[in-house]
């Protein structure tokens, strides 16, 4: 009787909705009607399948930003709606098996340690306000983590992995159209030639950070389909090959687009930490490190001069060359000046505040007590995610924020030493996105506009399951 009752109550569910959606394209007119029966469609399959939300967010969260809603004070935008989808698809499943769904999630305690951390900083935080944002984006990633954890087997790897991609793609693709046709603000002109790519990111560094994270997995993924497959014929074998391989070309030519130094080294760190953790073998790593080295001459001849003094640069900054209080700031080394600045800010604030920070989210908050002269506007966070977590929660966050990630290396890390080739490359894939994000944030911050999520997802069909679990 409980199972039958269980039965008849999701029957009229679903009788409802589909009374509820024939009534409103009776009565709307076309274009609302089509919207809303694609949306109903849409949300009845994520229901039915959770991973069918995971991979929607894949292609959702670069462009979440485009549309965003105000509800409550809170922007909540595309991403968020999937996001609170797909914990809609949990319940649904918790009330038709009455339990919670089985899963295997190494990662969890390291990453609830963090959210406990960044959640106990309430206690310090001036901006109650400031702060709620960046605990629900940890929140989200725990939901997304989860479910990837309790839903993903191989199929579903596959096809979410080819979403994240294929998302990537269409963002490169808008990256490369604003850098030829010179279509955006006049500040991302370079050399009255081009102009940096940015994408739906309204800035280059996290656009080229999101594409440097994605990056890794399609390559891994294509060197994969290429040496090792596994799967059922030569078509399918050359299709995946074909789609990875050439979106792995497509999303470094954008990331070198965006003119993010930050970017330029950790999508060249992946690269090699990708193609040195697949099986040993020699003529691999050569033809890739030829290709790597091929693109590197050729972007020389292109515009040596260009690109030699952006790189010498960062070599200045790194050595602390100049004294950033009183150096005369041009156009060219205005974003340097301008990130060391928040630097020294965000060290300021962490030695006022060694053991508990300011509070998660309120660097902005107290950077006017901080800043150095010039330097009045606070660009929401200290251009240096190491920095900036430590000064809002202290030693003790900085320390649990790199134990969380040590983690995530260790477990993804054992994924590919015990799983399948598919899982293994998989794995090696997402350790390349870890290796994008562990240099790029030392020079910005890329948990923004979703990228979270997309981290999330790669780590979650990253990490293998008990044996024979992931068919």
């Amino acid at each position: 009787m409980p199972a039958m009752a269980r039965w008849r109550w999701k029957d009229a569910a679903w009788i409802a909705v589909a009374l509820a959606v024939s009534w409103a394209l009776a009565t709307l007119p076309l274009p609302a009607a089509s919207g809303l029966l694609l949306g109903t469609i849409f949300v009845a399959l994520a229901i039915w399948e959770p991973m069918v939300g995971v991979a929607a967010l894949g292609l959702t969260v670069p462009f979440g930003s485009l549309k965003e809603l105000h509800f409550a004070g809170a922007q909540v935008t595309a991403s968020d709606a999937v996001v609170g989808l797909i914990l809609l698809a949990w319940l649904f499943r918790m009330a038709e098996e009455r339990r919670l769904p089985r899963f295997e999630a190494k990662w969890l305690v390291p990453l609830l340690a963090f959210l406990g951390v960044i959640t106990g900083s309430l206690w310090v935080a001036l901006s109650t306000k400031s702060a709620i944002p960046e605990i629900v984006k940890w929140i989200e990633v725990l939901a997304v983590y989860l479910t990837v954890r309790s839903f993903a087997g191989t199929r579903w790897k596959k096809w979410t992995a080819a979403a994240i991609v294929l998302g990537a793609d269409m963002e490169a693709l808008l990256g490369a159209w604003q850098f030829f046709t010179r279509t955006g603000p006049e500040g991302f002109i370079l050399h009255g030639r081009f102009l940096r790519a940015y994408g739906t990111f309204q800035q280059p560094n996290p656009f080229a950070g999101y594409l440097g994270i994605v990056m890794p997995v399609a390559l891994s993924l294509a060197l994969w389909a290429l040496l090792e497959w596994e799967g059922n014929g030569p078509a399918e074998r050359w299709a995946w090959a074909a789609f990875f391989g050439s979106s792995t070309i497509l999303i470094i030519a954008a990331i070198g687009m965006s003119w993010s130094r930050g970017a330029w080294f950790g999508a060249l760190a992946a690269v090699t930490v990708v193609i040195l953790a697949r099986p040993r073998r020699s003529a691999v790593i050569l033809a890739s490190l030829a290709f790597v080295g091929v693109l590197t001459v050729l972007a020389f001849m292109a515009a040596p001069k260009i690109v030699t003094q952006r790189l010498s640069d960062v070599y200045a900054l790194a050595s602390g060359g100049a004294d950033i209080a009183r150096v005369q700031v041009t156009d060219e080394n205005f974003a340097l000046i301008e990130r060391l600045a928040h630097w020294v800010a965000g060290m300021r604030m962490w030695a006022d505040h060694p053991w508990f920070g300011v509070g998660i989210g309120n660097y902005p908050i107290f950077y006017s007590l901080y800043n150095i002269p010039r330097w009045q506007a606070a660009l929401g966070h200290a251009h240096n995610y190491y920095i900036n977590i430590a000064a809002e929660t202290g030693i003790i966050g900085l320390v649990v924020y790199l134990s969380m990630w040590i983690a995530a290396f260790m477990v993804l890390a054992g994924s590919a030493r015990k799983g399948s080739k598919f899982q293994a490359a998989l794995a090696v894939g997402a350790i390349g996105s870890l290796t994008h994000l562990s240099l790029h944030n030392g020079f910005d911050n890329l948990f923004v506009h979703g990228i979270y999520l997309i981290l999330a997802i790669v780590i979650g069909i990253g990490e293998a399951g008990k044996p024979g679990e992931e068919e």
